[in-house]
């Protein structure tokens, strides 16, 4: 695994709020935000921060559109109960074949960590080191479990910060009830998507509801649409018992050491010849790539990360080969992976680097190329189908050889 992750946040928020917090950053005068929408997240993240309990139940329901086809609805259910000050449970459920099944439990008891997937193959890690809450941050199956449910984010420790930073407009709707709590409602762009939040009510400002639609380009003129609807259900402060703390094993439930490498990832030897895994990663100051609508043209991937000094030193020799891979007809990009989108410009800020930017935050599609050091490149031919996993030199033998394979345009 790599050194850098994806931080969570969800374990600063069971340790006790310190007497003074530090103040909020000014917001960027450039973005079109509504002060209201500023005022609202602040008193959010303080409901959150002085409670001494709290639970946050999420329904989800997917609805998506690929080339016309209508694909199945999907529903799933994430709840997250803490107890500082080092007491957490997360649990999550999918309705499969109309039945509601558990999918993940990872249950805190300021002992230990136990992290269980409960679908098949059911396998736990059991983590009883020092800090034992301190470890869901590095357990990269919680928020690949949590992604688009809204939890990952409202359960950061910088939820504000955070959200003002990725969010490019935010506009005051109106007030409305939802499920009879008087709420205030927010549409905000959110790289590129729109997002429609209510936050309520004004004594206790806790988001009640979320839905996005995202609309992606695909070849030959069509395009994919996914729709999400997020409901929650918040419990404040009210007593937990330690029975909620402690964890059950299936039987016949295997114990391995990382559950998320149990699960995603794969030799990427393996995975040459075989088709690409379908996945979209956000741009870095823009909108989101679909390695799908890339189908019919040849795709080369750069993974790096800003620790990495020999990743480092292949941008800019990348950088000298990109009207090369033009020609060529290569969609070329680089992927950062485990590092947030400020990291990731802070290490650019010195060089005009005009590549686009991937983000890979939490490792998944590095995870799912089966990459385990970086840099390395991943060719993938007009057909979708992997060419390549290699790594990759300062001299670029895997980019100079994929230019060599494909024809100019």
């Amino acid at each position: 695994m790599f050194s850098c992750y994806a931080v969570l946040g969800l374990v600063v928020l069971t340790q006790a709020p310190k007497a003074e917090e530090a103040p909020f950053k000014p917001l960027a005068e450039a973005k079109r935000i509504d002060p209201r929408f500023d005022e609202i997240l602040t008193a959010s993240q303080a409901v959150m921060r002085n409670a001494k309990t709290f639970s946050v139940a999420v329904e989800m329901t997917t609805k998506s559109t690929v080339a016309g086809e209508v694909a199945p609805d999907t529903v799933v259910t994430h709840k997250i109960t803490v107890r500082r000050p080092d007491a957490v449970a997360i649990e999550s459920e999918a309705v499969i074949d109309d039945v509601r099944k558990p999918v993940l439990r990872a249950i805190c008891d300021g002992r230990s960590l136990i992290t269980l997937y409960d679908l098949d193959p059911k396998v736990y890690s059991r983590y009883e080191g020092p800090n034992p809450a301190g470890q869901i941050a590095r357990t990269l199956i919680i928020p690949k479990i949590l992604e688009g449910s809204g939890l990952e984010i409202l359960t950061r420790n910088d939820m504000r910060d955070h959200i003002l930073r990725e969010t490019s407009e935010a506009k005051l709707v109106g007030t409305e009830e939802v499920d009879g709590i008087a709420t205030e409602h927010f549409q905000v762009d959110w790289h590129g998507a729109v997002l429609d939040l209510w936050i309520g009510p004004k004594d206790q400002p806790l988001e009640r509801k979320m839905t996005s639609t995202r609309v992606t380009p695909l070849s030959g003129g069509k395009e994919s649409t996914v729709f999400r609807e997020a409901r929650y259900t918040w419990t404040i402060d009210k007593p937990i018992p330690d029975q909620a703390f402690r964890a059950e094993l299936p039987e016949g439930a295997k114990r391995v050491e990382d559950v998320f490498e149990t699960l995603f990832y794969q030799e990427s030897a393996e995975l040459v010849g075989k088709p690409s895994p379908a996945t979209a990663l956000k741009v870095l100051d823009g909108n989101e790539v679909n390695l799908a609508s890339l189908k019919g043209k040849p795709v080369v991937l750069v993974f790096w990360a800003s620790w990495s000094g020999e990743s480092m030193a292949v941008l800019a020799p990348l950088a000298e080969l990109e009207p090369q891979c033009k020609e060529h007809g290569i969609a070329l990009y680089t992927v950062s992976v485990g590092e947030e989108p400020e990291e990731v410009r802070k290490a650019l800020a010195s060089a005009k680097f005009p590549l686009p930017v991937l983000l890979d935050s939490k490792d998944l599609t590095a995870a799912s190329f089966g990459i385990r050091r970086l840099p390395t490149t991943v060719v993938i031919g007009p057909d979708g189908v992997i060419r390549s996993i290699r790594r990759e030199t300062k001299e670029l033998p895997v980019v100079r050889e994929a230019i060599e394979e494909f024809p100019t345009k």
